[in-house]
């Protein structure tokens, strides 16, 4: 089983990539730091994932993360989606970023109804997100339970 952090350079992916690696799995990282376009390459990437692998999409790359997530609906990967609270609290000086996480929260949630495989959608909060070993410990939390679908963050 490999893992694949779509947007594993800095920040959020950055910790995940590296605690992965830490934990001894098979991690690959796509980023511009590894000479990917995470808006062109979504078929390049989502080639590389077998069955029973894990993606974590956690770069927004300007809306394309529900491209990923469609690309790789019927793949049998694990999928790990990086939402946002902004997806039901539009975010006034974004309104683009809300309508991109609304729609790819609304498409998650159809999808993992009857999913093929363990799906993980996390309505992240700012505070949330910068929180990196909250976000890695709900992954863990997940994949030993892989019936969870959501996990909301608060504000707090």
């Amino acid at each position: 089983m490999t893992v694949h952090v779509v947007g594993h350079s800095r920040g959020l992916g950055e910790y995940l990539y590296r605690a992965f690696i830490t934990d001894m799995h098979d991690v690959r990282g796509y980023s511009r730091s590894n000479n990917y376009d995470l808006e062109k390459d979504i078929a390049k990437i989502c080639f590389q994932v077998d069955v029973d692998d894990i993606v974590i999409l956690n770069a927004y790359a300007n809306g394309t993360q529900i491209d990923y997530l469609k690309s790789l609906e019927n793949s049998h990967a694990n999928v790990v989606v990086m939402g946002s609270i902004a997806s039901i609290h539009p975010d006034v000086n974004n309104l683009v970023y809300s309508q991109h996480k609304n729609t790819l929260e609304l498409y998650f949630n159809k999808i993992s109804a009857e999913p093929k495989h363990p799906m993980l959608y996390l309505r992240l909060t700012g505070t949330s997100y910068s929180d990196y070993k909250l976000v890695y410990d709900s992954i863990n939390i997940w994949l030993a339970n892989p019936r969870i679908t959501t996990i909301g963050y608060s504000a707090l």
